[in-house]
């Protein structure tokens, strides 16, 4: 069964990092499935979404079809996957430039702080060659330690008007980090006493250290140092001697971060696992050299998975904060459109409320222009839109000494030839008013008598449809009565 690209890219990458490496040999759906159900707590998210069962289905096609194990051939099967931004690179470069930053500040303190001890260890102990790096300056290099908060422009790069978290720099869970650096510098501090057991015999025997614990990393890096000159030409890996002071200078960082409890960002940490494996492949230790090698690619991997995960995150978030200004325009528009019709609907109705109070106004001021002449209507008794002419005495009309419009009799008149006019308008729109609900309700009349006939008829057919299913029930009890008879004659004949 095929399911949609969308639903393997989300289990894709939320499984990306446990079915890497080793298990991304595994095939059997029962492992596939045990392996869902051990870390089930950290994908609760897409468990909820897909299902258990859809998951280990298309985990399964994934495996089969070497996904996890080839990233060529994931980025055939989810291209969109691997494709960043020019405006993502440029934040994800600033966020780590801000975090390195800040992580230096905090390493310098701590170095400081260890420089400071152990210029009392001199003093106390009086021996001259306790101080074995003086002449090396390990305050030069680039060290992150994450100790204070980015600044507000790294963690929320401003979008569409919106603050947004920034999920870069990547960093692992404490928990994991303090347990890969604490078990890294063990092995380096094994690594140094196997060395010094077979390079510097004397000193270990002058200071009775007699097991890697019995000092600190940096110590023995310090010890190393001083004594680097003297040591055999074959002593060293030549590969690594160019880098010697950068590959040092990382160990102690790690030993700092470890000890003293410091967070750093993945990349960083990657940096510092990556120096472990070049410090002990100098020193020629190739068993240590094997684990650190294959902790250094599983946590390359797992880094690379989250930054993968990361990076989708953050471009599907746009594509959602894009679809909400896009909506967030849409609401404005239709803001403006409501607002302009509000409006426009408003200056009508101001204008037909002015037009129907002028009209009450003549109305009111020529019918009291009427009362005070002593001019009666007549009335029509059998036409409503039919009115008599009224004859106005010419004497109260002159002909000479001013203009027969403006004679108050000849304005009445025209007054009331408007007010017919205006009447003969309300009653034919009264006419047609009602005609048209007669016609509306003589529809509805005609809708609800067919739906009527449709009734009864189903009701019709229901009731032919019963009658003959009791008809056919009688006439088979009838027949399987009369076969019930004719084998008990036929019994008793027999």
């Amino acid at each position: 069964m095929s399911y949609p690209v969308p639903d393997q890219q989300r289990v894709f990458l939320a499984y990306k990092a446990l079915f890497g490496g080793q298990n991304s040999q595994v095939r059997k759906k029962k492992k596939i499935r045990q392996l869902v159900q051990s870390y089930k707590q950290s994908t609760q998210s897409v468990i909820q979404s897909l299902g258990a069962d859809k998951i280990v289905t298309i985990l399964k096609s994934l495996l089969d079809r070497g996904i996890f194990s080839s990233e060529s051939k994931a980025k055939i099967a989810f291209p969109s996957l691997f494709l960043t931004s020019a405006t993502q690179e440029v934040q994800h470069s600033a966020s780590e430039v801000v975090a390195a930053e800040s992580e230096q500040k905090a390493f310098r303190l701590v170095q400081l702080l260890d420089i400071q001890n152990h210029t009392t260890e001199v003093r106390d102990n009086d021996h001259e060659e306790e101080l074995l790096l003086d002449d090396i300056d390990l305050d030069d290099g680039h060290v992150s330690v994450q100790e204070e908060p980015l600044s507000n422009d790294a963690q929320h790069p401003d979008t569409n008007g919106i603050r947004v978290p920034s999920l870069y720099p990547s960093y692992i869970p404490y928990r994991s980090q303090h347990l890969l650096l604490t078990k890294t510098q063990c092995l380096l501090e094994e690594c140094c006493y196997v060395f010094t057991s077979k390079w510097m015999p004397d000193l270990l025997l002058k200071r009775k250290w007699d097991c890697p614990e019995a000092i600190e990393l940096n110590k023995w890096v310090r010890v190393f140092m001083k004594r680097i000159s003297k040591l055999p030409a074959d002593a060293l890996h030549d590969g690594h001697k160019a880098n010697i002071f950068e590959i040092v200078e990382s160990v102690v960082q790690l030993r700092h971060s470890a000890v003293h409890r410091l967070l750093i960002s993945a990349k960083r940490l990657e940096d510092l696992i990556n120096s472990s494996v070049a410090f002990v492949s100098m020193l020629r230790d190739s068993h240590r050299q094997s684990q650190l090698s294959e902790l250094d690619v599983n946590l390359k991997r797992m880094i690379k998975s989250q930054e993968l995960n990361k990076n989708f995150l953050e471009m599907q978030l746009q594509e959602k904060l894009d679809d909400i200004q896009k909506q967030r325009e849409e609401l404005k528009k239709r803001e403006k459109d409501a607002v302009a019709t509000m409006l426009n609907e408003d200056e009508e109705n101001k204008y037909l409320v002015g037009s129907l109070l002028e009209e009450s106004i003549a109305s009111v001021f020529n019918t009291g222009k009427e009362a005070k002449s002593g001019y009666e209507e007549p009335e029509e008794e059998n036409s409503v839109n039919e009115h008599p002419a009224v004859e106005f005495p010419a004497e109260e009309c002159p002909t000479e000494g001013h203009l027969a419009e403006e004679c108050p009799n000849v304005q009445r008149k025209n007054a009331q030839q408007q007010n017919v006019q205006v009447q003969q308008k309300n009653v034919q729109q009264k006419n047609v008013q009602q005609k048209n609900v007669q016609r509306k309700n003589a529809q509805q009349q005609n809708v609800q008598v067919q739906q009527k006939n449709v009734q009864q008829k189903n009701v019709q057919q229901k009731n032919v449809q019963q009658k003959n299913v009791q008809q056919k029930n009688v006439q088979q009890k009838n027949v399987q009565q009369k076969n019930v008879q004719q084998k008990n004659v036929q019994q008793q004949n027999a």
